[in-house]
């Protein structure tokens, strides 16, 4: 047996430092919120779910692995395929539309595609969390994030706060999957923020009260009725401005403002 099909059972990169450093910072928030949020992970037979938590989360995977993966999905079906799958094909809750969504395949293969991703998404490895958070670091991705994040003293929960806003605003993808996670609440949305954070709750919903940095210096808008998670905060018009124009220095940055 080789590496590669070895690694069919968990197709993880064993190196992030590849990947694209927003790309991975999204991918790996939701990550986090679905080790961290249970809600999220009894989402997992929902087929809009899946289809909107693989783009975000692809860049994660082994891309031979993952070829790999390809040719056991769309290999034609008998009664001779593996056991732990029959039942799974009989009492699936996904369709087998004949057409491609997001990358996934149609038909039986697609099927297939999406329950073994349902189930590696159900109980991802603690090590592969623990080398993706270790690889992908705190630092804001955008320059203009922490620039602003020293001139006005914000800590890092209040800077990962704009990161997040940001890798919603410039990831493709992950907005799409911030509707899909179909939660409407606050605390719900403090949750996922927290877990994608890795940061108890509190500290979250300390940063977005009335009297926090953020409220006061007007960088983020939340919504005050029940919404899904991509609405629930938006970059302010200041914000979305300096995300735009990218000041790299403070001066740069007082220029902008």
């Amino acid at each position: 047996m080789t590496s590669i099909q070895a690694n069919t059972k968990s197709p993880w990169r064993t190196n992030f430092s590849a990947v694209p450093a927003p790309e991975r910072r999204a991918a790996r928030y939701v990550l986090n919120m679905l080790a961290g949020v249970p809600a999220l992970r009894e989402q997992l037979a929902d087929e809009d779910f899946i289809e909107a938590l693989w783009p975000v989360t692809k860049v994660l995977f082994d891309p031979q692995v993952l070829q790999l993966l390809r040719a056991q999905w769309e290999a034609a079906y008998s009664g001779d395929d593996a056991e732990d799958d029959d039942d799974d094909f009989r009492g699936s809750l996904f369709s087998t539309r004949n057409r491609s969504k997001n990358g996934f395949l149609p038909g039986i293969a697609g099927v297939r595609m999406k329950i073994k991703l349902a189930r590696l998404f159900a109980a991802i490895p603690k090590p592969v969390l623990f080398r993706l958070n270790k690889a992908d670091g705190n630092t804001p991705t955008h320059c203009s994030i922490e620039v602003l994040a020293k001139c006005a003293g914000l800590d890092a929960v209040e800077s990962g706060l704009l990161d997040f806003v940001d890798k919603k605003e410039s990831v493709k993808g992950f907005s799409e999957f911030l509707r899909q996670t179909q939660l409407e609440t606050h605390r719900e949305h403090q949750a996922c923020l927290a877990a994608a954070l890795r940061v108890p709750i509190k500290d979250v919903q300390r940063s977005l009260h009335g009297n926090g940095t953020l409220n006061r210096l007007q960088l983020l808008t939340r919504r005050d009725r029940n919404c899904d998670l991509e609405d629930y905060l938006r970059p302010s018009d200041l914000l979305a401005n300096l995300l735009a124009l990218e000041p790299q220095t403070p001066e740069e940055l007082l220029a902008a403002v």
